[in-house]
């Protein structure tokens, strides 16, 4: 392998883990209220995480492959800029410390 393609996939699996990370964080503090919204949205918006990851986890694959393709990158560039990037305030965790 060159050292482009170790690059890349090294790359890769960094991004591959901010978003595994974030999608695992999201889909453990989801919580279904009956009164909050229907139950079909709940599993959507869940079910949405888990394509997520599994998506950027088959892209890193690809990568780590030597089949490089843009637009493998681009996903996980573009899904991992939003997470780390996101100027939305956090809510602070039930429980934690003040």
């Amino acid at each position: 392998m060159s050292a482009l393609a170790d690059l890349l996939t090294l790359l890769a699996v960094a991004l591959v883990l901010v978003i595994g990370l974030r999608c695992l964080r999201v889909i453990r503090g989801m919580h279904h209220q009956p009164e909050g919204c229907a139950y079909w949205r709940f599993l959507g918006f869940g079910v949405s995480y888990v394509v997520l990851a599994c998506s950027g986890i088959g892209a890193a694959i690809v990568i780590g492959q030597g089949q490089f393709n843009l637009s493998n990158l681009g996903f996980l560039v573009s899904s991992a800029g939003l997470i780390l990037f996101d100027r939305r305030r956090r809510e602070p965790q039930a429980g934690a410390a003040s």
